[in-house]
């Protein structure tokens, strides 16, 4: 149940920001006035009072933190930001980054925070625009603050009092471990972190940063057990269900990342980065609705950053299969240049990793798209090249060989393709559209018999397809055959009766009928 005390919001910024954070307490006025909220900042301090020690009691007694981000903010973060993180993690108060000055800001520990505005803008530089965004963002933390269950009376207690000095070193452990994980220093990084939780076992905090220092080291059971604990201490800590299901997405379980992922969300429906996992892993499960993949689209173009941010996260073979991933579905949004470069990418990294079989057969997936989006856009030459090298590393895979089949007859290659498209039947004998594409390019060498076999097989295998019916008529015509000509050209109109070519074909397979008529009774 909801307090009826005013939620207290303490506002972290930088003194280059003070204008800014002028403008953001005058769109929060009127909650005040309301007695919604109460503001607690450094302008509230008094002078002759110890400046940290009172920033310290602000943001303990402060339920929504506020973080004003800027290069300048980001480029000092200070023990107070870490101390929010922590008291975030142990859900005793909301930290939300607020967007000010463009930066790139999506790095630990903030990435995993849901800023204001939702939709990641940072504020526009015309002044009007200014304060029709701040109203944006004043009606966002109004918003959080009546979400925001949590008990709005805790202030310092005599137990909070005598752990202070302790708390403050496992405050200043956990930013100088930060520190060093954003320059990558992993294990002098996870060091920091383990002297904090020596200190104090119970920080979620600690736990979760040591969960993500070890899943960077690929380190993922040792990753797992970290946010577990973390989860013991906080269930409702959405960023410990999301690393661990990141974790155990990299451990390749997919179902239990599948699970996490979705509790996550279920903390913190604006949790970005576990809606970008969440989709991707249903993507890779062919569990995202074709009606999803626009929607999904249109996340992925508006937040390559954070697309970036996740990337960076995982190992090497995971980060290829996530562009291969990514590179399939910018294919099937008809993203051509963008498909071949993420394939490419892909491609790259996992030629550098250990050439087990299963990294050969996802390489050979991975040539094989590359290949699709050369071949449309009708670079052929180069499509054939990636197709071959798809089926040199995985033999059976069907689709590569009938695309390399496919990009030879294109090519005018029909000896070659005709060699492919048997290949691919040896490898699935009853597969229709294989033998109704084997019969044209032994159609187009001018090989109707054979071809006439291939289009009846075809027509055997799948005998609702009006196309197959088509090309049997076509080759029964050049064989002269133009009563069976006839009867299978009506049967493929009879399929499609508005296609204009069938009926078209149909026409000139009648009339060639007619004629030959006329001429075996003309004497």
């Amino acid at each position: 149940m909801l307090s009826n005390h005013p939620v207290s919001i303490f506002i972290s910024y930088h003194l280059k920001d003070e204008s800014l954070f002028e403008e953001l307490n005058k769109h929060l006025a009127i909650q005040e006035r309301n007695n919604s909220i109460t503001i607690l900042d450094k302008t509230k301090i008094l002078p002759g009072q110890e400046t940290h020690e009172k920033i310290s009691e602000y943001l303990e007694k402060a339920n929504i933190i506020l973080l004003l981000i800027s290069s300048d903010f980001l480029a000092t973060q200070s023990l107070e930001v870490t101390r929010a993180t922590e008291l975030h993690a142990e859900k005793k108060a909301l930290v939300i980054p607020v967007l000010l000055r463009h930066v790139d800001w999506e790095f630990h520990p903030f990435d995993t925070l849901s800023p204001l505005p939702s939709d990641k803008t940072f504020l526009p530089s015309d002044r009007f625009k200014q304060d029709e965004a701040f109203a944006k963002i004043a009606k966002g933390i109004k918003d959080k603050a009546k979400k925001f269950n949590i008990n709005l009376e805790h202030p310092l207690s005599d137990e909070t009092l005598v752990d202070k000095d302790c708390q403050n070193q496992v405050t200043k452990l956990i930013n100088d471990a930060d520190h060093l994980f954003k320059d990558e220093k992993l294990e002098q990084a996870a060091v920091k972190y383990l002297e904090a939780l020596k200190l104090n076992s119970n920080s979620v905090r600690a736990h979760i940063s040591l969960g993500n220092v070890l899943s960077e080291q690929n380190k993922h059971k040792e990753a797992i057990d970290e946010y577990r604990k973390a989860i013991s201490l906080n269930y409702n800590n959405a960023e410990s269900h999301f690393g661990l299901g990141f974790a155990l997405y990299e451990n390749n379980k997919i179902d239990e990342a599948i699970k996490e992922l979705k509790e996550a969300l279920h903390i913190d429906s604006d949790f970005s980065l576990a809606h970008l996992l969440l989709k991707i892993l249903l993507l890779k499960q062919d569990k995202l609705e074709e009606v999803k993949l626009k929607e999904f689209a249109n996340f992925v173009s508006k937040n390559d950053q954070l697309t970036q941010s996740l990337i960076k996260r995982m190992s090497n073979k995971n980060k290829a299969i996530m562009k291969g991933l990514l590179a399939i579905f910018l294919y099937k949004q008809n993203n051509l240049e963008d498909t071949v470069q993420k394939c490419r990418e892909a491609i790259n990294i996992l030629k550098t990793q250990k050439n087990d079989l299963k990294t050969t057969r996802i390489l050979a997936n991975f040539y094989f798209w590359l290949g699709k989006g050369l071949q449309d856009l009708d670079r052929l030459e180069e499509a054939i090249v990636e197709y071959r090298q798809a089926a040199y590393l995985n033999s059976s895979h069907i689709e590569a060989r009938f695309c390399l089949a496919l990009a030879l007859s294109r090519q005018g290659q029909f000896e070659k393709a005709i060699d492919e498209y048997h290949r691919v039947l040896r490898l699935n004998p009853k597969d229709a559209k294989v033998y109704n594409q084997l019969g044209i390019a032994l159609y187009k060498q001018g090989n109707f018999e054979e071809a006439i076999n291939q289009y009846r097989t075809a027509i055997h295998y799948h005998p609702d397809d009006g196309r197959f019916y088509n090309n049997l008529g076509l080759a029964l015509i050049e064989k002269g055959e133009f009563k069976e000509a006839v009867k299978q050209l009506n049967k493929a109109v009879l399929f499609e009766p508005n296609n204009t070519v069938f009926i078209d074909n149909l026409k000139v397979a009648e009339n060639n009928e007619k004629g030959l008529l006329r001429r075996l009774f003309s004497w």
